[in-house]
């Protein structure tokens, strides 16, 4: 991985083999992690399906991917022992559930329905009656069935919902990971950040590919993002998450509040680092004074290796070493 001292300086160690590469956002994860030495995953989320499936992944051109799930068992396996054995401390606590809730560890083997329902910030029903909602999600599928989750850098997961304890997480959508957070970790908000009205500017952003043409901190922050994802490797963004300092949240106008920067930080290194990730696509960037909103698409396999397709819209402030995250919003 390059040595990242900002978002503004990079230095990108290119062989001849990526010289003549297109600097195309639509450019797939598998061909990019041809020419890098990779993530902590080793060559990136999608490295590592390609490596642990070997022939038997299977793709095609259009957007309908499939895969071949032959090979699932020993994509699961290098993403639990990168887990075991890549123990760096969490920022938010440490992660000590003694629970089981992966529904793969307990004998599912058909895949759920999509989810089609979220919490919204209280649930009136469940108050009334004093239950837990069945119609929202219940534990999560990961891709291993020997992941326990204990395994989760995050320590504030929850696993049911109950609107009295948790809220929903930032990536709720995202069937193998866990749906709730305490709800002791957020601050429900009334009136949220409008960064996203206020930026209204186009950005053409450029993917920085070499060492001889000028690119703005705009355009390596958010090329960081896409490498974050792609190569299934939080350290490309661990700047743009800093310590102190808090992040807002928003899930499809259903719930919005804030959150630590700490607990965001560990909750996108679970998503960043243990999705298999088959595309991170930039599809608009808008500015204001100091600020840019990114939209992209996150396309990814599911626990049965079916595609599934999330936008993040993420809104970012410009400070002092680059662009810092500090609004996050999801949608289907």
């Amino acid at each position: 991985m390059r040595n990242r001292q900002n978002n503004t300086k990079i230095d990108r160690d290119r062989n001849s083999q990526t010289s003549g590469q297109s600097s195309s956002s639509e450019q797939s994860a598998s061909q990019r992690n041809s020419s890098r030495n990779g993530g902590l995953l080793g060559g990136g989320s999608r490295g590592i399906r390609e490596s642990a499936g070997g022939g038997n992944v299977q793709r095609s051109t259009g957007d309908n991917s499939r895969i071949n799930r032959s090979g699932g068992s020993q994509i699961a396996d290098v993403l639990l022992n990168h887990r075991k054995n890549n123990r760096i401390p969490a920022r938010s606590g440490n992660s000590s559930y003694g629970t089981q809730n992966n529904e793969v560890a307990r004998g599912q083997t058909t895949r759920p329905s999509r989810v089609v329902t979220i919490p919204r910030r209280v649930d009136q029903g469940a108050r009334r009656s004093n239950r837990v909602v069945e119609h929202y999600r219940r534990g999560y599928h990961h891709y291993s069935p020997f992941w326990t989750d204990n395994h989760w850098f995050y320590p504030h997961y929850y696993y049911t919902y109950d609107p009295y304890r948790c809220a929903p997480s930032p990536f709720y959508f995202y069937g193998h990971m866990p749906a709730y957070v305490n709800i002791g970790r957020v601050t429900f908000i009334y009136n949220p950040i409008r960064i996203y009205a206020r930026c209204n500017t186009v950005y053409y952003w450029r993917r920085p590919e070499n060492n001889y043409t000028r690119y703005s901190s705009l355009d390596y922050a958010v090329d960081n993002i896409v490498e974050a994802f792609e190569d299934g490797d939080m350290r490309d963004i661990e700047r743009m998450i800093p310590s102190n300092g808090r992040t807002e949240v928003e899930l499809e106008d259903h719930t919005g509040y804030q959150m630590e920067n700490e607990d965001f930080y560990d909750m996108m290194r679970d998503l960043v680092e243990g999705t298999d990730t088959v595309r991170y696509r930039i599809e608009d960037v808008r500015t204001a004074r100091g600020e840019a909103i990114i939209v992209a698409e996150h396309s990814y396999y599911d626990a049965w290796g079916e595609p599934e397709t999330v936008q993040h819209t993420i809104g970012l402030q410009s400070s002092y070493g680059g662009y810092k995250i500090v609004w996050f919003q999801i949608d289907r």
